[in-house]
């Protein structure tokens, strides 16, 4: 009983955040991003597989309200448990996706958006990890601009923005 107790005061997020609020969201930012590539990630990479190989989805209206995306229709997983590795603002394989690899086939996309290049996509969407107001880093190497940290939308980015 008493070990989870000490795990949480050692716990880097715990005292950050009371020592120094800038390191909260570094550890924070951290935490979350290990926890998506070493939890999520091998989850996703499996689950993504045999729901791609079943063709697991439906093909439904987007219900995002973002211009001038609300009018697309995309695919998304019938298992509503999936939704985490699914994306709802694209869906399983956006079309742009799909035209520009269509010698790959649809079923090859379907995995390669979900279970590699956008894995747990919908992980933005939960409480907690994502929120406007929070710091992003954004460095230069060569021609090249890096982001870390939150974007302008609250959520979750490590990425190569140019």
């Amino acid at each position: 009983m008493t070990l989870p107790i000490i795990l949480l005061l050692l716990s880097a997020q715990f005292l950050s955040a009371i020592f120094y609020r800038p390191a909260f969201y570094v550890m924070l930012f951290i935490e979350l991003q290990l926890f998506s590539g070493l939890v999520l990630f091998p989850f996703g990479f499996i689950l993504c597989g045999l729901m791609t190989m079943r063709e697991a989805w439906v093909y439904v209206p987007n219900t995002t309200p973002v211009q001038p995306w609300n009018d697309r229709v995309l695919y998304h997983w019938k298992a509503r448990w999936m939704w985490i590795f699914d994306n709802k603002e694209d869906g399983l394989c956006p079309e742009w996706y799909r035209t520009e690899y269509r010698e790959r086939g649809f079923k090859s996309n379907v995995f390669r958006w979900t279970a590699i290049r956008n894995y747990a996509n919908n992980f933005r969407f939960v409480w907690g990890v994502s929120g406007v107001g929070r710091p992003i880093w954004k460095r230069t190497i060569g021609a090249h601009e890096y982001q870390a940290g939150w974007n302008n939308s609250g959520y979750l980015v490590l990425s190569r923005v140019t």
